[in-house]
């Protein structure tokens, strides 16, 4: 009878265990990091965004010599948030461009967006806020906020940090100048 020499045997149950083990982990400490990843492609998209809508509202008031502002609303099922231009000319109202709705997941840190809760822009309906551009290309904006400019920006982020005090780990910061009416972001 001929024996099995020690280099053409397999591996042992054990062996086996510890390097799916192995892999195992690697592969949940992979999936954490793809997540993070994808989440902040998706802060960052949004909050791109929302920047260039509100850059181009302010262009549109500057060439067009008109008010124009961009509304935030929640949409037809009452889920998420919806940004439009909407542009005047004396007493007309009309929506100016595309909308843009944020993604599943992305909100709007409503505690950490002043901006958004400037009651110098009332509109009719409890879910709409307001950012209006002056013909100028200043933001129209409550005497609170104009005496304070480092106040006058929003902030999204991750919908499960949207209700939080304090910064989440993952943000966008889009800001307004309050004397040009510039916008700019800001990305920790």
């Amino acid at each position: 009878m001929r024996r099995i020499s020690r280099a053409f045997r397999g591996f042992s149950l054990v062996e086996l265990l510890v390097v799916i083990s192995i892999i195992a982990l690697l592969s949940a400490m992979a999936i954490t990091a793809f997540n993070s990843v994808a989440s902040s492609a998706r802060i960052q998209s949004t909050g791109d965004g929302v920047a260039d809508m509100l850059i181009q509202a302010r262009q549109l008031a500057l060439t067009r010599n008109v008010s124009v502002e961009v509304r935030l609303t929640r949409d037809e099922n009452g889920n998420g948030r919806v940004f439009q231009i909407y542009g005047f000319k004396g007493t007309n109202v009309s929506s100016i461009g595309r909308r843009l709705r944020l993604p599943d997941g992305v909100a709007i840190c409503s505690n950490l967006s002043p901006l958004l809760n400037d009651g110098s822009n009332p509109t009719n309906g409890s879910n709409i806020s307001t950012i209006r551009f002056q013909p100028n290309g200043e933001p129209l904006l409550s005497s609170e906020l104009a005496s304070a400019p480092n106040q006058v920006f929003l902030t999204i982020g991750m919908a499960r940090d949207a209700s939080a005090a304090v910064a989440p780990k993952n943000y966008i910061a889009i800001t307004i100048n309050p004397y040009t009416g510039q916008v700019q972001t800001y990305r920790p």
